[in-house]
């Protein structure tokens, strides 16, 4: 028991702490949603200008900002869009993209050299575009790897990576959907290690 107004004042601030935390991570989950849906349109921009083509995930010339984020920037202008206020160790990738970002872009869209066209994708409103990732934090992340054939293209410890989704907002995630909206989802609910869900399967959609 609390004995004295001072330990009182203690066991309050103890009680209060999950609580102000609790919605300190939810306005910055909102934060992320917002990003999310900023990208998404920055995304559509780019199609509308580049015959309803997606932007590749990466072109393959070193140290031009040739990533997808740099191919999407203009259209956004500030660079902070692209972290997430709640990953406080976004890093840039070291010879490909200047820019620090918290998120990554479903490779089975915008791999390599064979970006699809918005009309390849059956369910946008059902199909990842692009999702929390990129972080150096493992211990946030059901796990980074550079050889996940059905991830999202992200900057990772500087380099380019075909990496998981993260669950970094109280065990759920920000994901960008291809039709433009936003929605924090659990890992699970659309995701599973080495498997083309169809939430990731552009060819498909989700559930």
């Amino acid at each position: 028991r609390c004995l004295s107004d001072w330990s009182s004042d203690v066991c309050s601030s103890d009680l209060l702490f999950p609580v102000f935390a609790k919605a300190r991570e939810k306005a910055r989950t909102s934060s992320c949603t917002s990003n999310c849906k900023q990208i998404g349109l920055a995304f559509t921009q780019y199609v509308q200008d580049y015959d309803e083509k997606y932007p590749q995930n990466y072109g393959g010339a070193a140290g031009l900002n040739d990533m997808w984020i740099g191919t999407t920037q203009p259209y956004i202008k500030s660079n902070q869009i692209f972290v997430c206020p709640s990953d406080s160790v976004a890093q840039p990738n070291d010879g490909w993209c200047s820019i620090k970002d918290s998120y990554g872009y479903n490779t089975a869209i915008g791999w390599g050299g064979g970006a699809l066209a918005m009309s390849a994708l059956v369910a946008p409103s059902t199909t990842v575009l692009m999702g929390e990732t990129g972080t150096a934090d493992a211990a946030m992340a059901v796990a980074i790897t550079d050889v996940e054939p059905f991830g999202l293209q992200a900057v990772y410890a500087g380099n380019h990576y075909q990496a998981q989704p993260i669950a970094r907002h109280n065990g759920m995630t920000n994901l960008l959907f291809a039709d433009g909206h936003a929605k924090t989802m659990t890992l699970q609910s659309f995701y599973t290690v080495g498997v083309m869900t169809n939430y990731m399967n552009p060819a498909v959609g989700g559930p």
